[in-house]
């Protein structure tokens, strides 16, 4: 994960939409309505376009499961 982006993860504010939060590589924060915050994957599969929700927001170990992910 971005150094730079920890501190703006930890202060984001539900909207009135969800929103997301790009990290680079793929990765971006999701923020749903109701505070949720969920890590999504964006990723290609056999010339398609996918987006996979996988993990909650639980610190720093976030950019190690991208890598696993892929």
């Amino acid at each position: 994960m971005n150094s730079r982006f920890a501190p703006t993860i930890a202060n984001a504010e539900p909207r009135e939409r969800a929103y997301k939060m790009f990290d680079g590589d793929g990765l971006h924060l999701f923020v749903r309505p109701n505070g949720s915050k969920l890590w999504r994957l964006n990723y290609s599969w056999l010339g398609k376009r996918k987006n996979a929700v996988t993990w909650t927001v639980a610190g720093p170990r976030s950019r190690g499961c991208e890598r696993e992910a892929r």
